[in-house]
């Protein structure tokens, strides 16, 4: 502990990491151009933009606590939890809008800090940051290079020779590498990284990162890396190859696979509350449910994200299976079958899905129905739709839940808006963790019912295996999708210099079905993914 504390008193946090121009103020997502609307207005699209929008890249980052955890892994091989690191509040529903992640306070640094001290003072520093005897410049630059993914000038060198000088002069050698290192792990040269370019394109270095930290989560490799500093990334087939590399490894996968959760508001689930103050014992295997539908349709069938939310099988257990009411699963995930009568059908229909978008007590409609519209459409209430209505009379006579919802699609500014939450209706037959209610609670005829978004036509479904079906093939989804598959790989909310290119992955998921190999493919291969902020489209 000693020496711990030792390691944290000597070494600051230092580095220069140059500067950008600053941009204009990030949009206000649920706003287009002009005047706010009037209440009861209608609803309106994320993501369009207005005719004179500039490029909103900060052209800095700060690593997400995720990519955080993989870069702290990548250095010291300690794994790190950053999952209470203060950050920034989700942007719907991603967490990795560069506009929003600076470290700005007091506690994000003594939290980096923290663990930087305890993950170097862990380290088997033989094996992460190995010299011959004392450090040479040349085994000190070479580890620095790794670390930073970035050339080290002489200027920078000096500030690292004089950590390590000064380290192994009050302890030894080995205690002088963990100083470095975690000088290193709290540089900005370490917590951020650039897209300022060079003549418009991002520098070999920059683009090994975006490109590792878009399809991996996670720092580059040793062949990307390599790649980097040799200057070959920058020549088209060489890129192209490291990006179909990528692609193939399993990273990947689990980078989807955190897309998927964040943009569906799946990672934040609290089991305990909407079990009733009760841990769920099928919490793991929801999770495993949902992970599984995504690889079989995403990575296997390659039905993309409509065969996922189509699916007509799933992946559980025996346990899962009881829950559902179905038969099958053993001890074991397996595919089974669902079927008419189970009511489910694909992704939306999960216990974790329904779960994540359930009231603590009592039923969800509107909670649902807000999911669909916001998230999995991505349409957002004006500020100024109007009041929302809390409650409900307190005799409801002989009405039906159902329909003692139905007055408030006769109130002005409650009409449009609930016009749109009433497709929560369709998944209100399951309770607020995914069971399907007693038909004695809630008949399955109560599912009908009817979903307006404007200017498209009014969907009417008389089931929820119905609304799943038309919710799937809805013209904003894939809209929605390749926005919001954008934003998690450039990690800002699109703008008009990202129109065409959202175009492009629009036409790429109607003809896939919103496979997002090959969306992500297309988008990382585009000029707008290797241009440097205030760079060519």
């Amino acid at each position: 502990m000693t020496r711990l504390l030792i390691l944290a008193a000597l070494v600051g946090c230092s580095g220069d990491i140059g500067s950008a121009t600053d941009g204009p103020d990030v949009p206000q997502p649920n706003l287009g151009p002009g005047d706010r609307p009037e209440p009861g207005a209608e609803p309106l699209p994320q993501f369009h933009f207005p005719a004179d929008g500039e490029d909103i890249r900060p052209g800095l980052r700060r690593l997400t606590a995720r990519q955080l955890e993989a870069a702290f892994e990548q250095v010291t091989g300690q794994a790190v939890d950053f999952s209470d690191l203060p950050g920034a509040t989700p942007l719907l529903n991603l967490e990795n809008d560069a506009s929003r992640l600076m470290i700005a306070d007091a506690m994000t640094m003594q939290t980096l800090l923290r663990a930087a001290t305890e993950a170097s003072a862990e380290a088997d520093i033989d094996a992460r940051f190995p010299c011959e005897g004392a450090c040479s410049d040349d085994e000190l630059r070479a580890f620095l290079a790794r670390t930073f993914v970035h050339p080290v000038d002489g200027a920078m060198l000096a500030r690292y020779r004089e950590t390590y000088d000064g380290a192994q002069a009050r302890v030894d050698d080995a205690f002088a590498r963990r100083a470095v290192m975690m000088a290193a792990l709290v540089s900005p040269r370490f917590l951020y990284r650039t897209e300022i370019g060079e003549g418009g394109e991002l520098t070999p270095h920059e683009l090994a990162e975006k490109l590792s930290y878009a399809l991996w989560g996670a720092p580059p490799d040793p062949a990307l890396v390599d790649a980097a500093f040799d200057g070959s990334l920058t020549d088209d087939a060489v890129y192209e190859a490291q990006v179909d590399r990528l692609l193939e490894d399993g990273r990947f996968e689990g980078r989807i696979r955190d897309f998927v959760f964040d943009w569906l508001g799946l990672d934040h689930v609290d089991f305990e509350s909407v079990g009733g103050g009760e841990a769920l014992p099928l919490e793991s295997a929801m999770i495993e449910e949902v992970e599984a539908l995504l690889r079989d349709h995403f990575f296997e069938a390659r039905t993309g994200l409509v065969g996922a939310l189509l699916s007509e099988h799933t992946f559980i257990g025996r346990d899962l299976a009881d829950f559902y009411g179905l038969e099958g699963g053993g001890d074991a995930p397996e595919r089974v079958e669902l079927g008419e009568g189970s009511h489910r059908r694909g992704l939306l229909t999960t216990a974790l899905v329904l779960a994540a978008h359930g009231k603590v007590n009592g039923r969800s409609p509107m909670q649902r129905g807000e999911f669909l519209v916001d998230d999995l459409l991505c349409y957002g209430f004006p500020a100024d739709a109007g009041e929302a209505a809390m409650s409900l009379p307190a005799d409801g006579g002989d009405r039906t839940f159902r329909e003692q919802f139905a007055q408030l699609e006769q109130i002005p500014n409650c009409v449009k808006c609930h016009r749109m939450l009433n497709a929560g209706f369709a998944f209100d037959i399951f309770d607020n963790v995914g069971r399907l209610h007693d038909v004695d609670r809630v008949d399955p005829s109560e599912a009908a019912g009817s979903f307006e978004l404007r200017p498209f036509d009014v969907l009417t479904f008389e089931s929820t295996r119905d609304a799943v079906g038309q919710l799937a093939n809805h013209p904003e989804l894939g809209r929605c999708f390749s926005a919001q598959l954008l934003r998690y790989a450039q990690g800002t909310i699109p703008s008009t210099e990202d129109a065409r290119l959202l175009e492009a992955l629009r036409a790429s998921y109607d003809e896939t079905g919103g496979d997002p190999t090959i969306l992500m493919r297309e988008l990382v291969l585009s000029e707008r993914f290797r241009a440097a902020v205030g760079g060519a489209r």
